[in-house]
């Protein structure tokens, strides 16, 4: 599918806790219906860049993924690394959606 605009990043009022640089996106797990910042470009967080196996595998290696989940990373219904929104974050993303018609 085409890549949706992510509405919450270009929201000046949204201060998130992670970058997109770093390979984050905040977003709705469409399985749960739950806010938070998913990794979804692996090779851009910090961690993966200054990792060998990352960079041999060309994505996240096991050895850090399993690094993230030990210091209490979750996982999104996709298996990405995944921490929940806090609840103001949850309420500044739904306030953040285009009113339903």
């Amino acid at each position: 599918g085409k890549e949706k605009p992510n509405i919450w990043w270009s929201n000046p009022n949204f201060c998130s806790r992670f970058s997109a640089a770093d390979g984050w996106k905040f977003e709705m797990d469409e399985e749960t219906g739950k806010y938070g910042y998913a990794l979804v470009k692996g090779t851009e967080h910090p961690r993966a860049l200054l990792c060998q196996g990352c960079k041999r595998a060309g994505h996240m290696c096991g050895t850090t993924f399993q690094e993230l989940l030990e210091e209490g990373a979750e996982t999104s219904s996709c298996g990405y690394i995944w921490y929940p929104a806090t609840a103001t974050e949850e309420r500044q993303a739904k306030s953040a959606l285009p009113a339903k018609i």
